[in-house]
């Protein structure tokens, strides 16, 4: 009988707050880069004018809870080398609680985002490069 592999996890709530901080990031960083503060990852009303229940969280913005659990276990050597592909399967509306789960599976980490439904929203791979 083979067991399941270790789990490692983390959970998160993606508010508002945090993503229209985030969504002004890369403006912040490189001026060059102008980002329009109202879209569909800001604005409530600009969401719902195009089809969408709420706003929409950035994709690397919970990927963040990823790179934060893997930068814990693995440290130095998760900065050095590692990454992750990730494929995104539903929108992480403003409010949802995020847990990423990650599994070693050899060389690699299998990794799974589910929302507080234990709906998945994305699901990948993360190495660490060793």
């Amino acid at each position: 009988m083979t067991s399941e592999p270790k789990r490692d996890a983390i959970t998160r709530v993606i508010d508002q707050a945090s993503m229209t901080t985030f969504a002004g990031m890369l403006s912040y960083r490189y001026p060059q880069f102008e980002r329009h503060p109202r879209n569909h990852h800001t604005d409530p009303e600009i969401a719902r004018s195009i089809g969408l229940p709420g706003t929409v969280a950035q994709a690397l913005h919970y990927c963040g809870a990823l790179s934060h659990l893997m930068l814990e276990k693995y440290g130095e050597q998760w900065l050095v080398g590692g990454g992750f592909d990730m494929k995104f399967l539903r929108p992480v509306i403003a409010g949802d609680e995020i847990t990423v789960e990650v599994a070693a599976e050899g060389d690699t980490h299998r990794v799974e985002c589910y929302n507080q439904r234990r709906e998945l929203v994305a699901i990948g791979i993360a190495t660490t490069g060793e």
